[in-house]
């Protein structure tokens, strides 16, 4: 079964290669390509991965950080949703359906929202995590479940509006050609006028670079680096009380938990990072020099667009895992949830 997954994932990315370097021809198009994230190769596997991560989170519900990974789990199978309703354009029957051309600029939209939103909270839990480790006098205060659905909500609200102009940026455009005696008529998206503005795109590009890729990427470093400082720290303190009294041991206990906590944390954020860099460095790359259409540099840069935004859709799909390779908890409500879906399957015939 595995090596089947990996076939069919190797299959999805040739296609996807070949497909999207062959269909942006125009500047505005190899443009928007390289800082959207809706090329056609995610498959359902990794979506059905992250709706186990769901349920997972939502069983183990009590606490802000299972508020926000929660949170970020609905963002990334949003985001995997709808960047896979985007890869239908490459099958050939789906230029005969005028709907899915009307829809598309507004499931572009969702796509580029719910990825901003995945990033923004990822920012959010490490910055709430950095409080809670750092200022543990002020945790009681800004670590509360409330707080973190209110933030979690905020950022969602706010991504959504700032990235609410993709919808105006395309339209659905009809082709009609001649074959034979009859007339074929084909549908696609086509820029429009003010998604062609030389202004807007260069506002545009920029904005998107600081706000969703540069600047979390920065934040994240920083409180990471502070992150593994302190808990290298505790458990430096961790080692020398030991030998010491009941309070010191129930003291340990639960530093060690929270400890615990900390590195699955941490661990999401350095899978972010790993995932989300290189996407990064293309972005900044194109935003200092933009190739010529239709050279091998432009073809490179696509190519490359797909292999990065495939590291970005598996990140969507893989923080679940991290929970449960990494926290006794989420390993335990995992083992008892394969379980209950076993016996119902047994039930069930």
């Amino acid at each position: 079964m595995a090596h089947f997954i990996g076939f069919k994932t190797f299959i999805y990315t040739v296609i996807a290669l070949t497909s999207s370097t062959s269909a942006s021809a125009h500047h505005h198009e190899n443009f928007n390509g390289y800082h959207r994230h809706f090329n056609g190769y995610y498959w359902p596997d990794l979506r059905e991965v992250n709706l186990s991560g769901v349920q997972l989170n939502k069983d183990n519900a009590g606490s802000w950080e299972v508020g926000y990974l929660t949170a970020l789990a609905i963002s990334d199978i949003v985001y995997l949703l709808f960047s896979f309703s985007m890869s239908w354009r490459h099958f050939p029957l789906i230029n005969k359906i005028w709907m899915y051309w009307c829809y598309s600029p507004f499931g572009l939209w969702i796509t580029d929202a719910s990825s901003s939103t995945s990033v923004w909270l990822t920012v959010s839990f490490t910055v709430e995590r950095y409080i809670a480790v750092c200022y543990p006098m002020k945790r009681k205060i800004y670590c509360t479940e409330k707080r973190a659905l209110c933030v979690s909500i905020l950022v969602c609200i706010i991504c959504f509006a700032l990235t609410s102009t993709t919808p105006l940026e395309w339209k659905a455009k009809v082709d009609i050609s001649q074959s034979g005696e009859f007339n074929e008529t084909s549908y696609s998206l086509e820029s429009t006028e003010f998604g062609n503005s030389e202004a807007y795109r260069l506002f545009y590009h920029w904005f998107t670079t600081v706000s969703f890729v540069f600047l979390p990427l920065v934040i994240l470093g920083i409180l990471n680096f502070f992150l593994i400082t302190a808990v290298r720290t505790s458990r430096r303190e961790r080692m020398m009380m030991m030998s010491e009294n009941l309070t010191s041991i129930l003291k340990l206990q639960a530093s060690r938990v929270d400890n615990r906590i900390t590195v699955t944390l941490i661990a999401v954020v350095i899978l972010f990072l790993i995932c989300q860099m290189p996407t990064a460095l293309v972005l900044i790359y194109t935003s200092i020099h933009v190739p010529e259409g239709d050279s091998n540099e432009e073809s490179v840069l696509l190519g490359l667009g797909n292999i990065f935004n495939l590291l970005v859709a598996i990140n969507a799909a893989s923080n679940f895992l991290l929970y449960t390779a990494l926290c006794d908890k989420y390993r335990k409500q995992f083992c008892r949830f394969l379980c209950l879906q076993r016996r119902s399957a047994v039930g069930g015939n």
